[in-house]
């Protein structure tokens, strides 16, 4: 795989039933936004929401300015059967894409799904898995640290919840192929033990912060140990004083249930 260096691209996603999104005017603006892409030095784009016109529409876009297009269906509450229902949608239209321009568009087919899905936690809403996530991830690193004490089988463990998020990418990476002959990767949270035997490119939305800051190339080194092309799906933090230490979660400086900055 090629050295890339891209950025995140939404073309339209809703968090929440009641979130209004305008999917015209956002496809008004996809070339010319692609454009300002490009000239900021990136030579690919990795598009995503949940509108298959508007993932198309940037998808081709990005293609004919010479832009490597990862097209990245993404559905915000669904269960597994909408999930690969938008999946296969855009897959189809996707392989039309890859028959004109070869490898240079490739398919994202699921994002942090343990979280964006209804598939392992079953919480109606995006939020409220984020909170049950939470009790998850922290009891994954006490189990870790219990480990060295030989202390770990004292807590319960997740292998009901791994075995889930295994089992469905394998579903969306089985039935996508029957849609799509190009290249498959899948964006996953570094908790998620996903088997990468399924798909063309590890990937991960691996962002630092302070708790893995030690860690982090170690981190890299292991999904590069899987011997397949490897790509950090989301990376950075946004730019406000102290937000280098929070990473992924710098989102959390706006209090989302009034609206306000903390």
């Amino acid at each position: 795989m090629d050295n890339l260096k891209g950025i995140n691209y939404e073309v339209g996603l809703k968090f929440h039933p009641d979130h209004k999104v305008d999917y015209e005017a956002i496809g008004r603006e996809i070339d010319a936004d692609l454009e300002d892409i490009k000239e900021m030095g990136c030579n690919s784009v990795r598009v995503y929401g949940d509108n298959p016109e508007n993932l198309l529409l940037a998808a081709k876009a990005g293609l004919e300015k010479g832009l490597k297009s990862w097209l990245s269906p993404r559905t915000i509450n669904g269960n597994e059967e909408e999930t690969l229902d938008l999946l296969l949608r855009v897959a189809e239209d996707a392989e039309k894409l890859r028959e004109q321009y070869g490898d240079d568009i490739t398919l994202v087919i699921g994002n942090e799904l343990m979280l964006e899905s209804r598939v392992v936690f079953e919480e109606e809403q995006y939020i409220e898995r984020i909170g049950r996530f939470k009790k998850f991830k922290a009891l994954e690193m006490a189990r870790k640290y219990l480990r060295l004490l030989g202390l770990h089988r004292l807590l319960p463990g997740h292998e009901k919840e791994q075995r889930k998020i295994r089992e469905f990418v394998k579903k969306l990476a089985t039935e996508t192929r029957e849609k799509f002959q190009g290249k498959i990767t899948y964006a996953s949270l570094p908790d998620e033990d996903i088997d990468w035997g399924h798909l063309d490119i590890v990937g991960s939305n691996l962002y630092e912060d302070a708790s893995n800051r030690s860690d982090y190339e170690n981190k890299l080194e292991e999904y590069k140990g899987h011997g397949k092309p490897f790509a950090i799906t989301e990376f950075g933090s946004t730019p406000y004083k102290g937000a280098k230490h929070l990473g992924g979660a710098a989102h959390l400086a706006i209090d989302w249930q009034r609206g306000k900055l903390r």
